[in-house]
């Protein structure tokens, strides 16, 4: 149990740090770009009929939650990675704790993104299934290359 509270604070000690850089980096580059488009937006829409639900107010209020929405993603990302290293049986320290966490974010953002970038809205794009399985496969492929050069790096197809 000793092990397991230990591991749970150190996802959530990393995962809130991770989160708040990851915030930052948010709040500077990709949430100015969104309140741009949604003046865009509002200012090309027809009024609508049914009743408008409920969003968070501009400024510190919708920041807040953005905040929260993106620590609490961060802490679930690290619980997995945490998890996943503990299972490995290797030691847990900060080089391997960052190793991992560069790995997990070439796996499931920088090489989808170099593939498959993000398309604006109203562009033609592939089925979203297609784009899905492309998603997972590179999100595999790109696994299995690292756990290759870095567990076993002597491997060969001979």
């Amino acid at each position: 149990m000793r092990e397991f509270r230990r591991l749970f604070l150190v996802a959530v000690a990393s995962g809130t740090l991770a989160g708040l850089v990851l915030f930052g980096a948010q709040y500077f580059a990709v949430i100015p770009l969104i309140q741009t488009a949604e003046k865009f937006e509002a200012a090309h829409e027809a009024h609508s009929y049914h009743e408008e639900e409920w969003k968070p107010a501009e400024g510190w209020q919708r920041n807040g939650f953005t905040a929260l929405a993106t620590i609490l993603t961060s802490i679930g990302f690290s619980a997995v990675l945490f998890g996943l290293l503990y299972l490995t049986g290797r030691r847990i320290d900060a080089r391997t704790g960052v190793l991992w966490g560069l790995a997990g974010f070439v796996c499931f953002s920088l090489a989808p993104a170099l593939g498959l970038p993000p398309e604006p809205p109203g562009v033609a794009v592939a089925d979203l299934f297609d784009r899905q399985l492309w998603w997972a496969a590179t999100v595999a492929a790109t696994a299995i290359g690292l756990y290759l050069i870095a567990v076993r790096p002597g491997w060969s197809w001979t």
